[in-house]
């Protein structure tokens, strides 16, 4: 047990499992560009995007996530952990986004900070921070299939769920 404990850090830990910007796009990538496409149709219009979007993968995917975000736990995200990226507008027309982590069932979950977006994180900065990571569902079908790496995409599961609970919750 000791000997997989040391191995499975080597998997889920987002220093090891996504060291480099290729790493980070091709794993959290499709997620990112998703989450900032969403954000943008729902800040400036085009379409029905629904208030709340909920998505269920693997922790090494969630590692890597976080990873990505440079935002990590340095152990093993748990079974059942949740990453709730929020956007908020607030007087005007400025947007936040907010990043929350619940790993333990009997505790709420707790900001996080993205250390390259300064508090409060404007939707303007968190694009910014991002982009680096994006990419199209096409551009990530081509990198993955000549073989440039691997990603968590596939465990990646969607469902998208229409909210008025949080009126500050754009």
């Amino acid at each position: 047990m000791d000997s997989m404990r040391r191995i499975a850090v080597y998997r889920t830990d987002p220093r090891v499992a996504v060291p480099t910007t290729e790493a980070r796009r091709l794993t959290s990538g499709p997620i990112l560009t998703e989450l900032v496409g969403d954000m943008e149709r729902r800040i400036f219009g085009g379409g029905l995007v629904p208030k709340m979007t909920s998505y269920s993968s693997h922790s090494t995917a969630v590692a890597a996530l976080l990873g990505t975000l440079d935002i990590f736990e340095a152990r093993h995200a748990p079974e059942a952990s949740v990453v709730a990226v929020e956007l908020h507008r607030f007087r005007g027309n400025n947007h936040v986004v907010r990043i929350f982590f619940r790993n333990e069932t009997n505790s709420p979950p707790y900001e996080l900070e993205l250390p390259k977006c300064r508090y409060p994180c404007t939707f303007a900065n968190f694009k910014t921070t991002v982009s680096p990571y994006l990419l199209s569902d096409e551009e990530w079908w081509w990198e993955c299939r000549r073989g440039v790496g691997r990603s968590a995409r596939g465990e990646i599961y969607h469902n998208s769920i229409s909210s008025d609970q949080n009126p500050s919750l754009v």
